[in-house]
């Protein structure tokens, strides 16, 4: 059962015909409407400006794939981290952070995966000061929560570019892992498969009610007291002229016995608080169409 959120829209149509009928046009308002995904505010989901779409709980799917062009983030100069004293030097750059990436959740954990904006590293392992798209992904589970690259310099740490072609693919496995595979598009296109520690969503054989999701979003840092960076969630989002756009999901698949996109009866849409009341204008153009797809665009509230 999903948790007990606020629903805010039902899946409903007013007629659009003229006053001769035109029931056609009647008719395709309403199979829009009633294919569009359910929508709730999860009034926890504090401390991002996030576009979500998760399937329903189920245990027929055991993994999510999507595919597109990786959106191109501008950021807000007054945002801007320098470390402070004995703060790492990863911790330089914007203190929003942008990512496009896919993720798993169960009653024991909770996986998201895919790419986040970072610091791009050489093949010997050093900062080159630019940034790009690179590969993520965190597990929460049992009170901890992990946050994991490829190795700096590794053949594992691939990066993308703003309007790249892109695919990625999360499945959860009987053994307690999951598998990430992220690529490019073309020949020579980077790309890289990951496993990774992700028990609670196995049995012994039989799988656990699960839930499949797709996001983009700019997450984001603020500042302690004595300057260092740490992550927002749990607190109120903070407005900023950052933004994502020209970005795009093609499609989202749910991976089973079939493959099924995420769209429609079988989708859900998730409101952070934060962006509930202006939601329409943060997110531009939200809608998923019958691939699972719709573009990315964030324009979160600025100061």
């Amino acid at each position: 059962m999903l948790p007990a959120l606020l629903l805010i829209a039902a899946a409903t149509a007013s007629a659009q015909g003229t006053l001769e009928g035109d029931f056609s046009t009647a008719l395709d308002a309403a199979r829009s409407a009633s294919s569009r995904p359910a929508v709730f505010v999860d009034e926890h989901a504090l401390g991002s400006w996030f576009r979500k779409i998760s399937s329903v709980d189920t245990s027929s799917f055991d993994g999510i794939t999507g595919w597109g062009n990786l959106p191109q983030p501008s950021f807000d100069p007054a945002r801007m981290h320098e470390p402070a004293a004995g703060e790492a030097a990863y911790t330089a750059g914007p203190l929003d952070n942008p990512g496009v990436y896919v993720g798993a959740h169960s009653a024991g954990c909770e996986v998201d995966a895919g790419l986040k904006w970072d610091h791009r590293y050489d093949a010997e392992g050093r900062d080159t000061g630019t940034f790009g798209w690179r590969v993520f992904w965190r597990v929460a589970s049992g009170g901890g929560n992990v946050w994991a690259n490829p190795k700096p310099g590794s053949a594992a740490d691939i990066y993308l570019f703003p309007g790249d072609r892109f695919a990625m693919t999360l499945r959860v496995r009987e053994d307690g892992t999951a598998s990430l595979d992220v690529r490019g598009s073309g020949a020579g296109a980077p790309s890289v498969h990951q496993v990774f520690p992700a028990g609670g969503f196995w049995e012994g054989g039989t799988r656990l009610p699960r839930r499949f999701k797709r996001v983009h979003a700019i997450d984001q840092f603020v500042l302690r007291a004595d300057g260092r960076r740490i992550g927002d969630e749990g607190r109120p989002a903070v407005p900023t002229r950052s933004v994502l756009q020209d970005g795009r999901w093609d499609g989202v698949s749910l991976l089973g016995n079939k493959t099924v996109p995420l769209a429609g009866a079988l989708a859900i849409e998730w409101r952070g608080p934060d962006a509930a009341a202006g939601y329409e204008r943060i997110f531009p153009g939200a809608f998923v169409d019958g691939a699972g797809g719709e573009s990315m665009v964030v324009t979160p509230p600025q100061p």
